[in-house]
């Protein structure tokens, strides 16, 4: 953004108080602002959405291109310096570099917002793909953690959310079907409610006289 600061000629600089409105939501549109030094704040209605602090960012290009009112109100939050264009859409017109920038910034805007919004919209099953990088796995059912050990180590925390722990005092070279068919006994004793009132009972245990 700060490219933009070479084109700050033929308009003017304006100094703001903290606590100044630099824009007002719903007012007119036609000017363009430049953030030269200080911070601003955009307030959609009595909530913060965003502070700018970066020299060279732009204010009132959305209201400037489309020609409508403000959507937002900005406001310094500290003593403010900024550049102003009066008239907007003159000097996009004889600047056309400028005019390219701003409409970099705005896809670049464009394309975070688009990556939030995939964000927001995530299922449970596509967030689960993407931390163990497979599709269509099932959550793990039992954890078993061997050496005395009563800790997950940040293991599975996402796959085990809902898994039963079973902690054993046998190390992990001596661990044998014995021990697996206890942990499995164990497991199969257990009321499972994945977070919720109904208890779920799991399936018989398999038999391990082979194993």
């Amino acid at each position: 953004m700060r490219a933009i600061l070479d084109y700050c000629t033929g308009g003017a600089e304006r100094q703001i108080k903290a606590g100044t409105n630099l824009v007002t939501a719903g007012g007119p549109s036609g000017h363009l602002y430049v953030l030269l030094e200080g911070r601003l704040e955009v307030l959609k209605g009595d909530m913060v959405v965003a502070t700018i602090a970066e020299p060279g960012a732009v204010l009132g290009e959305m209201s400037v291109l489309l020609g409508l009112p403000h959507t937002a109100t900005v406001r310094a939050c500290s003593d403010t310096r900024v550049y102003e264009f009066e008239d907007a859409a003159a000097i996009l017109k004889r600047e056309p570099t400028l005019a390219i920038l701003i409409a970099r910034m705005l896809a670049q805007r464009l394309n975070a917002a688009a990556k939030a919004a995939a964000l927001t919209s995530l299922t449970r099953e596509a967030f689960s793909q993407l931390v163990t990088g497979e599709a269509g796995l099932r959550d793990v059912d039992l954890i078993i953690r061997t050496s005395g050990e009563k800790r997950l180590s940040d293991f599975l925390l996402w796959e085990g959310a809902y898994a039963e722990l079973h902690f054993t005092e046998r190390m992990w070279p001596e661990f044998d079907a014995g021990d697996l068919a206890a942990a499995l006994a164990s497991f199969h004793g257990r009321e499972r409610r994945f977070g919720g009132l109904q208890a779920i009972v799991p399936e018989e245990v398999p038999s391990l006289s082979r194993v």
